[in-house]
């Protein structure tokens, strides 16, 4: 039988059960690396040694940083390593071409990686490991390409991170990959969950509270709005912010200062289990925002993400008030010292001072660097504000300040306001909180191939946790179909055909036998919550010697799934 060497497996169909898509640092599409399996792959990736980090001078300068900045974590080190001037390329049995390259910084806790360009053609697929190889990110693809060709990778474990890119022999447009920046870890910003003590002076002052502690326990929608921001080396605090369409767009507000975000790494979830004790999720993060608008006057910055949150992070949209009345106590939720999330309350009133609210003393927690944007709520729990800077530690509470939502907002209501409502207030909501689109099968595309239009048909509701048949009639007449079943968005024409499920980014591919043109199959949906109202993806593919690209295809389908 013909194979499609495209269709190289990459995940089981256990793996949508058990949500491998999410297992990750950041979005991505699971597989393995070509080197875990194809012995030609076996000798050693050339390394490239970054310069000496002098560890002892960062740590002595972020002692007497400023608030209003990122948080520093990490030393930026410039490079300028691209396919064509380092790593190596190896040539497989097939034609199909790998790439690696392994970087080393000496005495890192964590390795991340700022792209200054990349672009990966369909097929193509980029993986980064560490030397154990028990740690993997990826697979990357096209569907991590962005408009602004930018990208990053953020921290992975270790001193050292292997590249690995793959590219199909049938590419016709290379791929490009060029890395601008190594990211040199030297505070533990992977690991560093504990609080602050004579030995561990990098973290969060004791003084703080882990939101899952019982004073968190009525915040819990705002806690879900805020996200740690990794921008190269520096660390800020922002949140999701909700608008008056109430139409899930992805936008998130934080500090001016603390900088341009387009390649930022927003990592949801970053919160210890428990209160002051168990692990903290490093698995839920998105890459890559755009602007939309900022000010140093104000300083306030709004971006939309521009990776889709997956529906199981369990984000909230948080609401807001613009009428700049004050409250009678406030809260701020933020990630200081570039650590896990804290909740910090001021039982009183704060000030008026200038544009600003003035936090006149924390009675609970505070803010420390790597706070910078993280918003105050009133006590109705809607944001008036990101934080600026101030004085407050632990040791001195006071003096904390952030710009008053409502000076900023005409700025900002083209997109918070898109209604024109002339409320003072707006309630937050739940991400996907209604379903995106209709429960139920949508299709799309009308399917190549055959003496018949290729036909794939659902009858069933897509119920998670139920059993729907899957039917496609006018398909070749080869002994074997393959049913692609994906969470890929269906934007990628499969070789030139009209619309069809993103085959690169596929879950599961499985044989189907062919019965008189007929491929019937019975798929059991999982259960897991975390993918009520996400829209899976399925098509099938048989041989059709009659087409001249040798393959028939049918339409798509659009599952998405009921709770």
């Amino acid at each position: 039988m013909r194979t499609l060497s495209a269709l190289r497996p990459l995940l089981s169909l256990a793996a949508v059960a058990s949500l491998s898509l999410f297992a990750n640092s950041q979005v991505t599409y699971g597989g393995l690396p070509p080197s875990s399996y194809d012995t030609l792959l076996s000798n050693a990736a050339p390394t490239q040694l970054m310069p000496e980090v002098e560890t002892w001078r960062l740590i002595a300068e972020d002692e007497v940083a400023p608030k209003n900045q990122p948080a520093r974590f990490g030393e930026e080190i410039p490079v300028q390593l691209t396919l064509g001037n380092s790593g190596r390329w190896d040539r497989l049995a097939n034609g199909d071409r790998v790439w690696r390259l392994r970087i080393e910084s000496d005495g890192a806790y964590s390795i991340s990686l700022i792209f200054n360009d990349f672009e990966l053609p369909p097929g193509a697929e980029l993986y980064a490991y560490n030397d154990k190889k028990d740690v993997v990110y990826g697979q990357f693809n096209m569907a991590n390409n962005k408009n602004n060709r930018m990208f990053a990778i953020q921290p992975l474990p270790g001193d050292a991170m292997t590249l690995e890119y793959f590219e199909p022999a049938a590419t016709v447009a290379p791929g490009s990959i060029s890395i601008s920046t190594v990211v040199h870890d030297y505070r533990d910003v992977v690991g560093m969950l504990e609080e602050q003590t004579m030995g561990n002076p990098k973290a969060a002052g004791s003084c703080n509270n882990d939101v899952n502690c019982p004073e968190g326990a009525a915040w819990d929608d705002q806690i879900r709005s805020v996200a740690a921001i990794f921008i190269g080396g520096g660390l800020c605090t922002g949140s999701m912010i909700n608008n008056t369409a109430n139409d899930d767009t992805q936008y998130f507000i934080t500090a001016n200062h603390c900088g341009g975000m387009n390649n930022a790494t927003f990592r949801f979830n970053y919160q210890k289990s428990g209160c002051g004790s168990g692990s903290a999720p490093t698995s839920m993060s998105v890459q890559g925002s755009s602007l939309l608008k900022a000010s140093s006057n104000g300083d306030y910055r709004l971006v939309r993400l521009t990776e889709t949150i997956p529906a199981n992070y369990n984000v909230y949209m948080e609401g807001w008030d613009r009428s700049n009345t004050t409250p009678s106590s406030t809260v701020s939720i933020t990630h200081p010292q570039v650590g896990v999330k804290k909740i910090s309350f001021d039982f009183d009133a704060p000030a008026k001072s200038g544009g600003d609210w003035r936090i006149i003393k924390w009675d609970d927690g505070v803010t420390e660097p790597g706070s910078s944007g993280g918003p105050l709520y009133s006590d109705e729990g809607l944001f008036i504000g990101a934080l600026y800077g101030g004085a407050a530690t632990c040791s001195f509470p006071y003096d904390d300040y952030y710009p008053r939502f409502g000076n900023n907002f005409s700025a900002l209501s083209q997109w918070l306001n898109p209604t024109g409502s002339s409320a003072q207030t707006l309630q937050g909501r739940e991400l996907y909180g209604s379903p995106p689109v209709g429960c139920g099968v949508t299709k799309f595309g009308m399917g190549v191939g055959g003496a018949n239009t290729a036909r794939l048909d659902c009858p069933d509701s897509p119920t998670l946790g139920s059993t729907v048949l899957l039917r496609s009639s006018g398909l070749g007449q080869g002994s074997t179909a393959y049913l692609i079943l994906s969470l890929g968005n269906p934007t990628t024409p499969l070789f030139g055909g009209t619309l069809f499920v993103n085959y690169l980014n596929p879950f599961a591919q499985i044989p189907v036998l062919l019965n008189n043109g007929i491929a019937t199959y019975n798929l059991a949906l999982p259960s897991a919550s975390g993918l009520a109202y996400l829209t899976g993806h399925a098509q099938m593919v048989a041989p059709d010697a009659a087409q001249a690209q040798g393959w028939t295809f049918s339409n798509g389908l659009a599952l998405t799934f009921c709770p």
